[in-house]
This record gives C-alpha cells, sequence and structure tokens, in this order.
C-alpha cells in the first residue's frame, strides 16, 4: 500500500498544542491524550488514502487535502 506524507503547517502544530493544553486544563490529561489520539488516527487515514478526501481552498494545483476531525462544543 502506498502511503503519502502528511505535513502540518507550523501553525497547525502551535493550535494541536494550544488545544491539547487547554483540554488538559478543562478536562484532564487523559481527555486532551484522547483528542490528540484521535487527530493521529485520522492523520493515517490521510496517509493511506488521501484522494477520500477534498482539496483544501485554492490549493488545487498542490494537491493539499484536508480531513475534518470534529467540532467543539
Amino acid at each position: 500500500m502506498t502511503r503519502y506524507e502528511v505535513a502540518f503547517s507550523r501553525r497547525a502544530l502551535a493550535s494541536f498544542r494550544e488545544i491539547t493544553n487547554y483540554i488538559a486544563q478543562d478536562a484532564g490529561r487523559g481527555r486532551a491524550g484522547d483528542w490528540l489520539a484521535k487527530i493521529m488516527r485520522c492523520v493515517a487515514t490521510l496517509e493511506t488514502h488521501p484522494h477520500a478526501f477534498p482539496v483544501v481552498g485554492n490549493f488545487e494545483e498542490e494537491d493539499i487535502r484536508g480531513r475534518f476531525v470534529m467540532r467543539h462544543g
């Protein structure tokens, strides 16, 4: 099976850190770890089946794809 590279922008990585810290403070470290694990499972799906997800924004030429994971609320 072909695996594709999934890369995160610096902004995305900073957001992951901020959100993980927020969840840890609000709901506990276990819940924060669960949230991050869910994100990583979704990344694994992008690595193996990227064409199952839409191209993000105006990046058609670069073939940058994204996957919605969950809403907060």
